[in-house]
């Protein structure tokens, strides 16, 4: 434990002082609270008596502004004969106890003793709290680990027997890739968690970005994985829904100016024969009509400083090497495969071989029988 005394008598300092000795505690003493101000950003401190009559400020003030700081640290109020109006007020701002002058070196041990009893049942409710969170956060993460590996083990064995179709070790063979992507990608956000600077509750030093108090019930760390966890279930989902709306508005301002114009024939074809359902997927059927020639497109918002983006799906037998996008000037990804009509297609994007993204204006979405997750779906 570490705490300060401030009063501007010298006597009275040093005779606090000779009873934090006896109880082995940490202190600094100053006289002016001015003086006290600059210096405590030096803490953690976990404690403080604090003279209420101090010259340059009182010691009332100085406290407020200390419990910001250290909003955990406990104040002991010293106060002359008659100050009862100035004790209650202090009890009012947060104080922890009061002595009264003239005071015995027995007053400030038992102040001290109920002080240390009452912050080792602090540490122990804040350890077990941060066990209690480390414990869900811990859980959270074996489920997202669990899944894969389950499914990558089962799919596995039955592949190793040798006697399956050759459709059906081409689908098992996609499951084990797909749940492997996803187990990377997991471990891939726990280390860039960690490298961000995760690091254990210390007693008294507030966590990155977050305040210690009362009201907090675990360490800024455990909270922010907690947090994370939950991020990464919707954000694609939230990304999606928004540029969907956005590009919704776009497609139907277009669809309304073209309404207005009149066909055009293009190469003996007309207008209609060309369809877009929207930023992301763009057709042109071939003159036979057996062919679509479908240009992919995922906007930049979608994979930002991605190195490889290609698009894999049941035109490709879903290899992640087979269709390669490339990079517009504008940051877009784009790629243009000749699909034949008649059928649908399910299909997704793959970023930088770890991450999976849908098209935001596919025609439809279908439930994916290899994973918790949806397939984009293009109709030619």
């Amino acid at each position: 434990m570490k705490g300060l005394i401030l009063d501007d008598d010298r006597a009275i300092c040093d005779y606090i002082a000779s009873a934090l000795d006896q109880s082995g505690v940490d202190y600094q003493i100053f006289q002016d609270p001015v003086e006290a101000l600059g210096a405590i950003g030096r803490g953690p401190y976990d404690f403080g008596f604090v003279d209420i009559h101090l010259p340059n400020m009182d010691g009332l003030e100085f406290s407020r502004r200390f419990k910001i700081q250290w909003p955990e640290a406990d104040i002991i109020f010293i106060t002359g004969y008659g100050d009862y109006n100035k004790a209650v007020q202090a009890i009012r701002v947060g104080a922890y106890d009061y002595l009264q002058k003239p005071f015995r070196r027995l007053d400030i041990m038992l102040c001290l003793s109920r002080l240390i009893e009452k912050r080792k049942l602090f540490e122990d409710q804040k350890r077990m709290e941060v066990l209690k969170f480390a414990n869900e956060v811990a859980l959270e993460l074996m489920h997202e680990l669990r899944n894969p590996l389950v499914a990558i083990g089962g799919f596995s064995r039955r592949l190793s027997t040798g006697k399956l179709a050759e459709d059906t070790t081409r689908k098992f063979a996609h499951i084990i890739f797909e749940e492997s992507v996803r187990l990377e990608t997991v471990l891939n956000d726990i280390l860039e968690h960690l490298k961000g600077g995760a690091r254990p509750y210390v007693s008294g030093v507030p966590p990155p970005h977050a305040a210690v108090g009362p009201g907090i019930s675990c360490n800024g760390s455990s909270r922010e994985m907690l947090e994370r966890t939950n991020r990464l279930k919707d954000i694609s989902d939230r990304k999606r829904r928004s540029a969907m709306a956005r590009t919704t508005r776009k497609t139907k301002g277009r669809k309304a100016a073209k309404a207005s114009e009149p066909k055009k024939h293009v190469q003996g074809r007309s207008q209609a024969a060309i369809s877009a359902s929207g930023n992301g997927i763009q057709k042109r059927y071939l003159p036979d009509k057996k062919i679509c020639q479908v240009t992919f497109r995922l906007p930049k918002i979608a994979a930002e400083d991605a190195k490889r983006v290609c698009v894999v799906g049941d035109f490709n037998d879903w290899r992640s090497d087979a269709a390669p996008m490339k990079r517009l000037k504008n940051g877009d990804y784009a790629v243009k495969l000749e699909l034949q009509t008649g059928r649908e297609y399910q299909f997704r994007y793959l970023i930088d071989e770890s991450k999976w993204e849908n098209d935001w204006n596919a025609d439809g979405y279908v439930r994916s029988p290899f994973g918790d997750c949806d397939n984009s779906v293009v109709k030619v």
